[in-house]
């Protein structure tokens, strides 16, 4: 008895398998690729993370609590000028771990249709030590 053609319709079958993953890995890669440039063209995004470099600079991502405590009296007009930007900022910066350092600074509820967020992990320092941080930026009209 010849069973050759049932082989060759298993391979084929196993072929067939393997090519439609394989294409829709490349799909998917494109697109997820495609939206994430798009988004970096944003110039919302682009302004979030200039203002995010900015706090950042020149500390190795170490950052004293003063710097934030500074921020925290400006109301919105103030915190355009401080950076620089056309548009409105929010910085949350948050200790995921202790929550023994919650700051604010901008409308604390943004409501708004087009906004950009970037976020940050950083390094808090201040007398009593250094502690993990999170920093969301958010820019918006």
């Amino acid at each position: 008895m010849n069973k050759k053609g049932q082989y060759f319709s298993f391979d084929a079958i196993i072929a067939s398998v393997l090519f439609a993953i394989a294409l829709l890995s490349v799909l998917g890669y494109w697109f997820s690729l495609k939206s994430a440039l798009d988004s970096n063209n944003d110039p919302f995004f682009t302004e979030a993370t200039r203002v995010s470099e900015r706090l950042i600079a020149n500390s190795n991502r170490v950052i004293n609590t003063s710097v934030f405590e500074a921020l925290a009296p400006l109301d919105e007009d103030e915190l355009k000028s401080q950076f620089s930007t056309p548009y409105n900022l929010t910085i949350i910066v948050t200790d995921p771990y202790s929550n023994s350092f919650n700051f604010t600074a901008g409308d604390k509820t943004v409501n708004a249709s087009n906004i950009a967020k970037v976020r940050r992990v950083l390094l808090l320092y201040n007398s009593s030590g250094e502690y993990p941080a999170v920093m969301d930026i958010y820019v918006y009209r």
